[in-house]
């Protein structure tokens, strides 16, 4: 793994807390195939990162709370502690999804549960 997806998941897993974050200095979005245990030692080709893109009209602040919708599916399944709802008037909610691309029915699912207990109403949009 990189130094930098490690820094993060340290202070995550082991500090905790809030913690600023800053653009890595290069990326990779290259697909690779998790079958091929030959990639697990190969440092994949990296470009020069131009830091943050926000892709929308306004701009959002507050506490970042989401990630890949799978796992976010596993947080709500196993009753994994999640902020509670009149929090959410202070997250900006973030949902992406895997390599492993999730059908659009999974996606709705998901989606739905997030709205029965009322976390997409409460999250604040523009």
């Amino acid at each position: 793994m990189d130094e930098y997806a490690v820094d993060y998941i340290k202070h995550a897993m082991f500090t905790g807390g809030e913690i600023e974050l800053s653009a890595s200095a290069t990326y990779n979005d290259q697909g690779l195939s998790w079958d091929n245990h030959d990639l697990l030692t190969t440092r994949r080709q990296r470009w020069f990162d131009p830091g943050f893109v926000w892709d929308g009209v306004v701009s959002a602040k507050g506490v970042l709370w989401g990630g890949c919708i799978e796992s976010v599916n596993e947080m709500l399944r196993h009753s994994t502690p999640i902020p509670f709802l009149e929090q959410f008037a202070e997250i900006v909610l973030m949902l992406e999804s895997s390599e492993e691309l999730p059908s659009i029915v999974y996606v709705h699912r998901v989606s739905r549960a997030l709205g029965k207990r009322g976390i997409l109403s409460a999250v604040w949009w523009r």
